[in-house]
């Protein structure tokens, strides 16, 4: 498929509805994405979702 390794990174309900948590989150997110490096992730987007097992962390590895 895409032949490279994503992650997602999730935040917890309580720490979204957090206003000073959720604008932290949201600033890590702009700042990394401003950086370009190869040993620092790229940044793809940033949204709201809902999942369905909030206790599942999730890795995608795109070979699959």
């Amino acid at each position: 498929m895409l032949k490279r390794d994503d992650a997602l990174k999730v935040l917890p309900d309580t720490f979204a509805a957090d206003p000073e948590r959720l604008d932290r989150f949201q600033r890590q997110a702009q700042i990394l994405a401003s950086l370009n490096h190869p040993n620092i992730a790229i940044i793809h987007g940033l949204g709201r979702s809902r999942i369905s097992n909030p206790n599942r962390r999730t890795l995608t590895d795109a070979r699959a």
